[in-house]
């Protein structure tokens, strides 16, 4: 993750890890579909601060947890 992209993996391999996008999706700059590659423009912050605001947020992470963690 960066400024500007978030990519993510589920397996690192040493000869074949592969990073798939985690990005919201961009259509020249505007929100709504179609969307492409990339974020779009956020003008309260950083176009990644998405990640932290929503998908990391207490109640997001905690049903993330809940439903797919295995003990």
């Amino acid at each position: 993750m960066d400024t500007d992209l978030a990519f993510m993996t589920t397996r690192i391999n040493a000869n074949k890890t592969f990073f798939m996008p985690f990005n919201k999706g961009l259509n020249d700059g505007s929100p709504h579909e179609p969307f492409g590659a990339g974020n779009p423009l956020n003008a309260e912050g950083l176009k990644t601060a998405y990640l932290w605001e929503q998908v990391f947020s207490k109640s997001s992470l905690s049903n993330i947890i809940e439903k797919f963690a295995q003990v």
